[in-house]
């Protein structure tokens, strides 16, 4: 027994060392390409998901400057990941809380995870901390947002009124967005319409796109009061109805 358990330890220390070997050549961008391409085989064909997955995800945190092996060996990666099936969804759910690097896992998420599932991901990894200052942080939660925009939100005008008020122009047009491609209520008409007699500079974007959505599906006003005294654009009335219309 003594001998066997030996033997069981043996081989357990040599395949721990098999995986730090094989992981820190894969998150070398420097390695010799061929080690690398290795070890991603190594992983890729590895048979427990708790080992293969968060490494494999290892590959998608940096590009080579070659571009087609770049995309060889992420697609490699890819293909690693999801042979492991449902088994992968939480480790991959649980990367995207601490990368900045998005696209290829949720290209991942997109092929294993259902659509309340991928819905539910995405809510969960919008930051709403203060991180006007956090460039990464920034960029994730707009790449989120424009991947957001593709499915319909319960309570959206909850989850993207905090958007509204970021300091990056692109956060606020991209909550729009959402909120433009969701069914229209008075909640959302309300985070809208103030866009509508906003004629910054730094809003022309959202101005524009607003007004453009409420002509076009004759969306009812919700505060048509308060719009008129703020003042509709040039040209733009309010209907008997509640509506906005453009004079000829």
């Amino acid at each position: 027994m003594r001998l066997l358990q030996k033997i069981k330890d043996f081989k357990a220390q040599r395949r721990a060392k098999a995986i730090e070997g094989n992981l820190k050549t894969l998150q070398n961008p420097k390695a010799i390409r061929e080690d690398r391409v290795a070890a991603l085989e190594f992983f890729c064909s590895y048979p427990e998901a708790t080992v293969a997955v968060p490494a494999l995800l290892q590959r998608f945190g940096f590009s080579l400057d070659h571009g087609i092996y770049d995309a060889r060996e992420k697609e490699s990666a890819f293909e690693g990941i999801l042979k492991q099936g449902k088994a992968a969804i939480e480790i991959v759910r649980a990367h995207l809380q601490e990368t900045h690097f998005i696209a290829w896992p949720l290209k991942i998420l997109g092929k294993l995870a259902s659509e309340t599932e991928m819905r539910e991901i995405l809510e969960n990894c919008l930051d709403y901390g203060d991180i006007a200052l956090d460039a990464d942080k920034t960029d994730k939660n707009y790449d989120i947002l424009c991947h957001v925009r593709d499915f319909t939100l319960e309570a959206p005008h909850k989850k993207m009124g905090p958007f509204l008020e970021a300091h990056d122009e692109r956060i606020r047009y991209a909550a729009v967005e959402v909120l433009l491609r969701q069914p229209h209520t008075p909640e959302i008409g309300r985070l809208l319409e103030r866009f509508i007699p906003d004629f910054s500079a730094e809003n022309t974007r959202l101005h524009q796109v607003i007004l453009d959505a409420y002509l076009a599906e004759k969306w009812k006003v919700a505060e048509p009061e308060r719009l008129v005294n703020a003042g509709l654009p040039a040209g733009i009335y309010l209907t008997p109805e509640g509506t906005l219309s453009a004079r000829a």
